[in-house]
């Protein structure tokens, strides 16, 4: 019996060890990183991704890239990949080409440019020509030297031609339309067309003029569009 017993508790033992053996280790937990605000300073284009603490996002290349288990050498990499250098490529030619553009005009410019489409808008509405208008502008310049407005306004031939063609023509147009359909639920008030056509050096002018009323303005005679075409063209449209 006591043999027997022996027998069982070596047994027993040999069981306990080989359950030891075979028992799994336990796994080490592996903590993921973190975003940290000092990793801006180093790396402008580096940003944190609202809502996740383990994602960076790149400003040039507007894609967000993993740094949990990298951490800043996740952001180095990125910092030397492909995608990210043609990315600041790109965005220093863009800041090269932004020192070139004109930005929109603010104070005594912008007071300049309003003084020029004034001047334009008289010079068209007294049938005053490009040049003479230029040389208005001159003189004030001129005549008052203290004022930087003065200064600063110039109405040369091309300027002049383009303020009426992209700021004045189109401003007209809008005008009219808007007198042409303020009436009671914006229907169309009554309108008379009239156009003719005459000849001015090598071109075949046809302008088209309409006249309405209006309670504020009364009856009104506005010149709608001016279609210029030239004879040769004219010639062969005839043919």
């Amino acid at each position: 019996m006591e043999n027997k017993s022996s027998d069982d508790d070596a047994g027993e033992d040999e069981n306990a060890h080989l359950t030891s053996d075979r028992t799994p280790p336990k796994k080490k937990i592996k903590r993921l990183c973190r975003f940290k605000q000092s990793w801006e300073k180093d790396f402008e284009w580096c940003r944190k991704v609202p809502g996740n603490e383990f994602k960076a996002c790149c400003t040039l290349c507007r894609r967000e890239f993993s740094i949990g288990h990298g951490g800043l050498h996740d952001v180095s990499t990125h910092n030397k990949s492909e995608l990210h250098l043609r990315a600041v490529d790109a965005a220093r030619s863009s800041s090269v080409r932004s020192f070139f553009v004109r930005t929109s005009p603010a104070g005594v410019d912008r007071q300049a440019v309003a003084a020029e489409v004034t001047r334009i808008y008289h010079a068209v509405k007294h049938h005053v020509s490009y040049n003479a208008a230029d040389c208005g502008a001159k003189l004030d310049s001129l005549t008052f030297p203290d004022s930087a407005i003065a200064r600063k306004t110039a109405c040369g031939r091309t300027k002049a031609s383009s303020i009426v063609t992209n700021v004045l023509t189109p401003k007209s147009v809008e005008s009219i339309t808007c007198d042409l359909t303020s009436g009671d639920d914006l229907q169309p008030s009554c309108f008379a067309v009239s156009t003719d056509a005459s000849y001015w050096k090598n071109r075949k002018m046809f302008p088209i003029c309409v006249q309405y009323f209006t309670v504020e303005s009364g009856v009104s005679k506005k010149l709608l569009i001016l279609l210029s075409r030239m004879m040769n063209i004219l010639y062969q449209l005839l043919k």
